[in-house]
């Protein structure tokens, strides 16, 4: 429920049922005191169409979370895009300008990908001095890229790993992930298994692999320890979960949205 006056800001994506994001904004913005709310809009396709409606039913909105399976698609429809939205061809931040009509058709939607900063931020303290130089990043879609850049910047070269690798470059299968796995690699999940109430399930690697000098990130982050996670750490392996990388990308959304400068 909106309240009159606020600015709005959310979340778009489907299903949301296992976000934290509004709870997280809605904290952030009761401390500060700020007349805003954060609202969650579930959308199982997204479209320029779709944007629309939403800014005419809601013309208090400013910006978008966008969460799976959205990303490419919110890169693809924006009008304008941040060099961090262009070096993965994803996004998860959307920020509306109007045209000069003031009518909602004329938006200018502007992209940005915020979860490259947050992961990065989110792994770099967990980094060796001269630790890891390779990574494997289980998934293809919008984060996995995000995390690929963001690795990069790090000096950490990236595979990734998909059930069709055939469809992807510089992709392996899950069948060729033992072979590869090196003793101080970094290993991501950038898939949505393990996520809550899908809590059983996890990426189909050789976990017997790993050992005390891996690194297991799971971009999952409810439940706060998922089953690959548990299975990295049975091995020895340094975890964590997606929580600090989602928090650090909300308030680098926030700031986007509230920047004067176009992209």
């Amino acid at each position: 429920m909106k309240s009159e006056g606020s600015t709005i800001y959310g979340l778009t994506g489907y299903p949301l049922g296992h976000s934290y994001s509004k709870a997280f904004f809605t904290e952030k913005f009761r401390e500060e005191g700020l007349r805003a709310e954060y609202l969650n809009f579930p959308l199982e396709a997204l479209d320029r169409e779709a944007i629309v409606k939403l800014i005419e039913e809601t013309p208090e909105l400013r910006g978008l979370n966008v969460t799976a399976p959205h990303k490419r698609r919110a890169y693809a429809l924006a009008d304008r895009r941040t060099p961090e939205a262009e070096a993965c061809g994803a996004a998860n931040t959307l920020r509306f300008r109007r045209g000069e009509s003031d009518n909602a058709r004329d938006l200018i939607i502007e992209a940005h990908n915020t979860d490259i900063e947050g992961f990065r931020e989110a792994i770099r303290p967990y980094l060796g001095v001269a630790g890891q130089r390779k990574a494997l990043i289980c998934g293809t879609g919008g984060a996995a890229e995000a995390v690929r850049v963001a690795l990069e910047k790090e000096g950490i070269k990236c595979i990734f790993v998909s059930r069709h690798p055939e469809r992807h470059s510089n992709a392996i299968g899950y069948d060729s992930v033992k072979n590869c796995i090196g003793p101080k690699d970094v290993i991501v999940n950038a898939t949505p298994l393990g996520t809550y109430p899908d809590t059983n399930s996890c990426p189909p690697l050789p976990y017997e692999a790993l050992g005390s000098g891996n690194l297991c990130a799971d971009l999952v982050y409810n439940p706060a320890e998922t089953l690959f996670m548990k299975r990295c750490a049975s091995q020895g392996a340094t975890t964590f979960n997606g929580r600090a990388m989602l928090e650090k990308q909300a308030l680098a959304s926030y700031k986007f949205w509230n920047q004067s400068s176009k992209v």
